[in-house]
């Protein structure tokens, strides 16, 4: 990619990024007010533990990520696919063992999350099954949002960003009613599971431009 190109993709995908970015923490603003109003504080402060635990389990990732990221740049620049394709056929298979990690850990501390729990619970319903709700969302995204290094490693991130602008605010659109119509922490939680699943079949269908990813990986 020439210069001048590449100057413009990153600024396309800052503004594209800064713009989903803006989005999101608007509509979680608006997403999270109306679960304390609809279903109580408990179940915000609830929501904030499972985060909290999940952020922990998360470091299991280690920068991966960002690394297999940087290793991108060069083979894509120079048009080696077949580099590419192996380092994205590592990058799934360490993200296939950090979402199995995530899960077999997530099951177990399931069995004790409510020794982490203080006060009622009521408006949850069962706290075992909302939790694993809330974990297998943290799986799905390991196992599905690999590709999304490609797209920013080649200087498309914009597409990523697009999609998750487009999703997000279909999904959390789609919360909102729902804690309006049908208060239900459940619901609340498969939504969101949902919304991450779409945005991450997106991207995959983004990558179909590589096509040799798909006979390699």
């Amino acid at each position: 990619m020439e210069k001048k190109n590449r100057t413009k993709a990153v600024m396309l995908n800052s503004s594209f990024a800064m713009g989903a970015q803006l989005l999101n923490l608007a509509l979680s603003f608006i997403v999270r007010t109306l679960l304390i109003k609809s279903l109580g504080g408990e179940t915000n402060g609830l929501n904030g533990l499972f985060s909290n635990i999940v952020n922990i389990l998360s470091f299991a990732e280690l920068g991966i990520g960002s690394a297999i990221s940087y290793s991108l740049y060069k083979p894509l620049a120079i048009g080696d696919n077949k580099q590419v394709a192996a380092i994205m056929s590592l990058f799934r298979k360490i993200y296939n063992y950090v979402a199995g990690f995530i899960l077999v850990a997530g099951i177990a501390i399931s069995f004790v999350i409510t020794n982490f729990i203080h006060g009622s619970t009521g408006n949850v319903g069962n706290v075992h099954i909302a939790f694993l709700l809330f974990i297998s969302n943290v799986v799905f995204s390991y196992l599905l949002s690999y590709k999304r290094t490609l797209l920013i490693a080649d200087q498309q991130g914009y597409v990523d960003s697009v999609n998750r602008m487009v999703f997000t605010f279909s999904s959390q659109l789609a919360q909102v009613i729902g804690l309006i119509l049908v208060p239900n922490y459940y619901l609340f939680l498969v939504i969101q599971n949902a919304q991450y699943c779409v945005i991450k079949l997106a991207d995959f269908k983004a990558c179909k431009y590589r096509v040799f990813l798909f006979k390699a990986v």
